[in-house]
Order: structure tokens, then sequence, then C-alpha cells
């Protein structure tokens, strides 16, 4: 299933919610039974959509960084791995906002906090580092290719957020040598 799908199962749950506000009759019932559907099949849907993509990830950004996907999974601390599950952290975040950090760590013999660092040492990257910077949307270019994996959005507005940062730092140097 593509993430448009899931677009518009999500859509449809809202609906459903915005009219069960408004009514108060005997439709709730029909209404609430058909609320409580739609989430439990959001809730399948989206373990398996995730599940699926996982190895598409993986194996994008394996062959990216030249890497075994297996050693993606792996405990090892080599600085192309470490990266390379970064990448698959904010990747899976952007695609499936409703999986934990908890739950992403489990895919990769992680826990959350080590999830949590990996985050915030991917935006310093990101900010910092030109070739991390780029590897990051070359792997996003081949998944929106290759895969029913779609980030590009969520890329484009990282990118914004890189370039908004970069232009502060640079007026603030140039602020300061004018003192």
């Amino acid at each position: 299933m593509t993430l448009v799908g899931a677009n518009s199962r999500y859509e449809a749950l809202s609906h459903i919610e915005q009219i069960m506000s408004h009514q108060y009759n005997a439709n709730v019932t029909l209404l609430n039974g058909l609320k409580d559907w739609v989430e439990s099949s959001l809730v399948v849907t989206d373990k398996l959509e995730f599940m699926a993509s996982i190895d598409q990830i993986v194996n994008v950004i394996a062959k990216q960084i030249d890497v075994k996907p297996s050693e993606l999974y792996s405990n090892s601390r080599k600085r192309e791995l470490v990266a390379g599950r970064q990448y698959a952290y904010w990747i899976i975040g952007k695609c499936w906002p409703r999986v934990s950090i908890t739950q992403i760590g489990r895919v990769f013999n992680k826990d959350h906090a080590t999830v949590l660092h990996s985050n915030k040492a991917f935006y310093d990257m990101i900010e910092t580092d030109d070739h991390y910077f780029n590897e990051l949307q070359i792997i996003v270019k081949i998944l929106n290719r290759t895969t029913d994996v779609n980030v590009l959005g969520a890329f484009v507005n990282l990118e914004h957020q890189r370039d908004k940062v970069i232009n502060e730092k640079a007026k603030r140097k140039a602020a300061s040598r004018e003192l």
C-alpha cells in the first residue's frame, strides 16, 4: 500500500469524528462502530506497511553507504553505520509518525534513548556536514524513485530548515566581525 492511501484513511477517520461531534441521536452508535473499525484497520495496516517498508529503506541506505544491510542492525559504532541508522530513524519517523521511537529502536535492537540521541545528532550533522546532507539527499531520491517510501516533502522542509540555520550563522559571524 502507498502512503497516499494511508492519508485518505486518516482523513476518513477525521471526517467520522467530525460527524460524530455533531450527531446526538441513534446514528452515533453506528458511527462509533465505524470509527472503531477504521482505527483498528489503521493500526493493522500501518504496522504491515511499516514492517514491509523497513527492508526497502535499509537496503537502499546500505547500498548507498556501501555496507551489508545486516550491518545496520548490528551494534557497531562505525561512523558509516551510525550515519546509516540515523538516516533510517529519520526516514521512518517521517513516513510513520504514529510509530514511537521505542518501536523504531526495537527494529534496530536499540533502546528509545539511543534513538533520541541519534535524532539530535542527525540534526546537528545536517547543519554542519555537507557530505552527510548530500548522502541523505541521494537516499531520499532513490527511495522516492524505486519504492513506495516517499519522504521528499519532509526532505524539502529539512533543506529549508538547514538553509535558514546556515544563513543565521553566517549573519551572526558577519556581525561579530564588524565589532
